[in-house]
């Protein structure tokens, strides 16, 4: 994984880099 941060209500979004080194925006509820 990379970095979390708040996202706009109230969750979570992680960013990742993927293998092929693409970036990825994951949501992760909460």
């Amino acid at each position: 994984g990379g970095y979390c941060f708040l996202s706009g209500r109230g969750g979570v979004s992680c960013l990742e880099i993927t293998a092929t080194n693409m970036m990825v925006l994951r949501p992760i509820a909460v």
